[in-house]
């Protein structure tokens, strides 16, 4: 199967040096955000089924981990279940559950209100539903969050010309913006010591 191909090229790659964990209660966490990660991209290529493998492996794994002590529990816990609900929310959508969808990514936004990608991908959802007031308040929110995001103000546009506004701020502020946007983003880069 070629999910397991991709859950074992993953396990492989973290136990090189790289991923050198002196606490070995912790040597399951990169795992399980590489899991996370993939499950993201299995969502893109629309492979839903190693989408949510991927997130049960990551949850069992996460699990493994908590059974040494309830702080250790409780910081991956908030830190991680944001992730877990947008990856949910995505595979949601993407078998056509709108509302939940919705669900599971206003829920990733009440445990962390400045998560960008949950908000930015709600503004969306509400602009496919025709829910402008909605969409509006989550793109408006992601250019507070990322002033400098061309996806933000690209999408504001979008908003504004399906509302028959004036959209020609926004796409200008989108495109200089652009040409100054790293092509991945900075924070899943891995930071090598």
């Amino acid at each position: 199967m070629q999910t397991e191909s991709v859950l074992n090229d993953i396990e492989s790659t973290l136990s090189g040096s790289i991923f050198k964990i002196s606490d070995p209660g912790h040597a399951h966490y990169p795992l399980a955000m590489a899991l996370y990660q993939t499950a993201e991209l299995f969502v893109e290529m629309e492979v839903i089924d190693g989408a949510t493998e991927c997130v049960e492996e990551a949850q069992k794994l996460m699990r493994g981990l908590f059974d040494n002590t309830f702080l250790l529990f409780a910081y991956f816990y908030f830190r991680n279940r944001k992730q877990v609900l947008f990856i949910k929310g995505l595979i949601a959508e993407k078998t056509d559950d709108s509302q939940q969808a919705i669900a599971m990514l206003q829920d990733a936004i009440s445990i962390d209100p400045c998560y960008f990608d949950a908000l930015h991908k709600l503004g969306m959802l509400n602009l496919q539903l025709d829910r402008n007031v909605q969409a509006e308040k989550c793109f408006r929110d992601c250019i507070g969050l990322k002033p400098l995001s061309a996806i933000a103000w690209r999408s504001l546009g979008l908003l504004l010309e399906a509302k028959e506004e004036d959209p020609f701020l926004c796409f200008a502020k989108a495109a200089d913006l652009e040409q100054f946007e790293p092509l991945l983003d900075f924070s899943n880069c891995p930071i090598l010591l």
